[in-house]
């Protein structure tokens, strides 16, 4: 094998080695959304229980309790008169 055969060699396995650490950030990526995904996933479930109950009860205390969650994470409420 000559110089030039085993610099494209090297080259090739460098390029590959490139490839796959680009490939392991963007699974590493992948996988942080996938986790926020499922946390958002079940917050939302959490919220639709939580609505489900106070639909039920219909009270302003519960209603404020919700719109209080809402405020602490940051979700933009809309004007209420209660």
């Amino acid at each position: 094998m000559g110089f030039c055969c085993m610099t494209l060699c090297l080259i090739r396995i460098l390029l590959i080695l490139l490839q796959i650490l680009l490939l392991e950030t963007q699974l590493e990526s992948w996988t942080e959304c996938d986790r926020n995904v499922m946390s958002l996933s079940s917050w939302l479930d959490v919220q639709q229980d939580r609505l489900r109950k106070d639909r039920e009860a219909c009270s302003q205390t519960a209603i404020g309790k919700a719109l209080t969650d809402c405020q602490v994470t940051e979700i933009p409420t809309p004007t209420i008169a209660l």
